[in-house]
């Protein structure tokens, strides 16, 4: 990642390094507890007032995210949350606007079809202090799903390509 000039150290901010690891931390923190179903962890990642947005539908507060979240990522689902070309820009001493992809592996746990989301995710992180950043606004816009093939075994069907890969690949 190139370095943001928008990240620069002002007076009594953390170096921009130290800011990037915590923002980063964050959004692993919410897609580890989003997998393994830790709503309670994955709530206090926001403010009290913090908002979670997923397409059309607005969440607030600790309470409303976690029924969300519950209803979305119950027991008869697994899923593997993953993030990717993050951008950072501080607004604030104590804010940040940040943009990244999301990935969503999601599988029922007992049948159906394999889905792949990618969507589009805006933050507004603010800090209290020297305290953590939190979510005070999280918004996910899907870009397009794909639904994978599953095999007997329930993973994905990733498989299939194997074959034309061994015979193009060159000998040992």
């Amino acid at each position: 990642m190139s370095p943001n000039p928008n990240l620069a150290a002002e007076p009594g901010a953390a170096n921009r390094g130290e800011v990037l690891e915590d923002v980063m931390t964050l959004l692993s923190d919410y897609c580890g507890h989003a997998d393994g179903g830790n709503l309670g962890a994955l709530c206090q990642l926001f403010e009290p007032e913090g908002k979670l947005t997923v397409g059309d539908a607005e969440h607030r507060g600790p309470a409303a995210i976690a029924a969300f979240l519950a209803a979305r990522l119950g027991p008869d689902r697994r899923t593997r949350h993953l993030w990717s070309n993050l951008r950072v820009e501080r607004t604030s001493i104590d804010s940040l606007r940040c943009t990244s992809t999301q990935i969503t592996f999601e599988e029922p746990a007992h049948a159906g079809t394999s889905t792949i989301r990618v969507s589009d995710v805006t933050d507004v992180l603010h800090r209290d202090g020297a305290g953590p950043w939190r979510f005070h606004e999280r918004t996910l816009r899907r870009v397009f799903s794909m639904d994978a093939a599953r095999t007997e075994q329930g993973a994905p069907n990733a498989r299939a390509a194997e074959p034309a890969r061994a015979a193009n690949s060159p000998s040992r």
